[in-house]
């Protein structure tokens, strides 16, 4: 190895100088809001639900957010289908401690066995627990060939944020992507922005409030995660 010659510095690897604006195909791009309104993903895709449902959420807001979940996987693909390899996925929820509702699975009736375990707890928001729960359910039956993602619906933020932090660096080094559901405006943005996997934009949804956990709602997260998949 050569010693560093000069005084020069390297951009990092996100740096702005790193990017260049070129002018991009006159047609318009994949668009969410021209999507049918119950358009399918047909990702192969392995999808882990990180569910709130800490003290701030309350009953209603519990309930709201399992309609949401319920919503999307019936708008994902679960299990194969002709020589399509579709989606598994697991459900996590946690308070102050953090439980499995469903490892992950390409069973539709038995994720929706696990949604129904879900109830409000009505204490502390234990996210990095959750966070390392849903990292255990890709290392158990994540498929090698599949993308991996966790979406994570909360309405505020963790007990401990550097232990959280810690945790999306763990699922990121695993090359999981970290999407997140943000509900009101408990929510620090600029930390959610700084977790979630790049760019942001594509991995950042947010609500005014839990009513707002609507169909557009679940359209805009699939559109993110599945892309062209989604039809």
């Amino acid at each position: 190895m050569r010693a560093a010659l000069g005084e020069g510095t390297c951009a990092s690897e996100r740096a702005a100088e790193r990017f260049q604006a070129l002018p991009c195909s006159k047609r318009s791009c994949f668009n969410a809001s021209v999507l049918k309104p119950k358009a399918k993903c047909t990702e192969e895709v392995d999808v882990t639900l990180v569910l709130d449902v800490s003290g701030s959420v309350g009953a209603v807001g519990t309930e709201k957010i399992k309609f949401f979940v319920k919503s999307l996987g019936e708008r994902i693909q679960i299990g194969k289908v002709g020589n399509a390899s579709g989606a598994t996925m697991g459900l996590v929820y946690f308070g102050s401690k953090a439980e499995v509702a469903s490892p992950l699975t390409d069973k539709s009736a038995d994720f929706v066995a696990g949604l129904a375990k879900v109830t409000w707890q009505k204490d502390s928001t234990n996210t990095a627990q959750a966070l390392a729960l849903a990292r255990t359910l890709f290392e158990e039956r994540g498929r090698p060939t599949a993308k991996q993602v966790v979406i994570v619906v909360t309405d505020g933020m963790p007990e401990s944020a550097f232990l959280a932090g810690v945790e999306v660096g763990r699922l990121k080094d695993q090359g999981v992507r970290l999407a997140f559901v943000a509900v009101g405006k408990s929510v620090s943005q600029h930390v959610l922005r700084r977790w979630a996997s790049f760019p942001w934009e594509e991995n950042v949804v947010s609500a005014n409030a839990f009513a707002s956990l609507d169909d557009k709602k679940v359209t805009e997260v699939l559109a993110n995660i599945c892309g062209a998949a989604l039809a």
